[in-house]
């Protein structure tokens, strides 16, 4: 069987959508980071893309912290007034 952990980060989008973050894939947890993620899940949602099949809800904000019960935030995202995707 497999072996299963818990990832030591947590992407939150818009308040209720959590999503480990994978170091190796995405880096170092920090703002930077948080901000190329954010824009690939959005470019994402767009039609044709993996998760166009969700519609167009492109994320306003993001919380990367820490993976357990009242964890660190360690960045902020927060969409620009007039963005668009």
């Amino acid at each position: 069987m497999g072996k299963s952990f818990t990832p030591k980060y947590v992407v939150i989008i818009d308040g209720n959508m959590d999503i480990c973050w994978d170091v190796k894939r995405h880096g170092a947890a920090n703002a930077a980071n948080l901000q190329k993620f954010v824009e690939a899940y959005g470019a994402s949602m767009k039609p044709g893309g993996v998760n166009a099949h969700l519609g167009e809800n492109y994320p306003n904000r993001a919380i990367l912290r820490y993976n357990r019960a009242g964890g660190e935030i360690i960045a902020r995202w927060n969409a620009p007034m007039f963005m668009v995707w």
